[in-house]
């Protein structure tokens, strides 16, 4: 699903803070935060990457999540609900697709680039994706994975900005595309 959310985009310096929140097995928030070059606080903001004033969209991939617990617990009927939502299981595919949708967009966009992690960069993405009537729930049947796809800054400018990995590789693959 592609959703135009040019000029609607919701940044808020605390959605980077998200990944401090703690959950089940990890009372200090998702181990990557600090750590991965994709997460805060090494990645840039949304606006030190992305010309916010050109078109922007997300580009979501959606996934049963009570469908795959259902066959999860038909396949292994000893196992909690707990074990059988487990996103160890069905995670990767999902970002596999997503990331499959944003190279298609971006190779037919010349310019454009993608995060898989727009939270990271300061995106609201709960209420950004609510502003175009996608209500992205916690604890959810069907599971939203949201990328976040935009023009880049000037190639320079990416380049200059740009202090992690994957803003590297998606500023490279800017500059190869102009």
């Amino acid at each position: 699903m592609l959703i135009n959310i040019t000029g609607s985009l919701c940044i808020q310096e605390h959605a980077r803070e998200w990944c401090r929140l703690p959950y089940p097995g990890h009372p200090n928030g998702c181990p990557n935060y600090g750590v991965s070059d994709d997460c805060p606080p090494k990645v840039c903001r949304v606006n030190e990457i992305f010309d916010l004033s050109m078109e922007h969209f997300f580009i979501v991939e959606a996934f049963d999540l009570s469908a795959h617990a259902k066959t999860m617990a038909a396949a292994h009927p000893d196992w909690s609900d707990k074990q059988c939502k487990c996103c160890l299981y069905w995670q990767n595919g999902v970002r596999k697709r997503l990331r499959q949708q944003c190279g298609a967009f971006i190779k037919q966009h010349p310019g454009y680039i993608f995060t898989l992690i727009p939270e990271a960069m300061g995106v609201n993405v709960f209420r950004t994706a609510h502003r175009h009537g996608l209500m992205i729930r916690k604890n959810p049947t069907i599971v939203h994975k949201v990328a976040l796809v935009g023009m880049a800054q000037k190639a320079a400018e990416v380049l200059t900005t740009a202090n992690n990995s994957a803003s590297m590789q998606n500023a490279q693959l800017a500059l190869e595309l102009v």
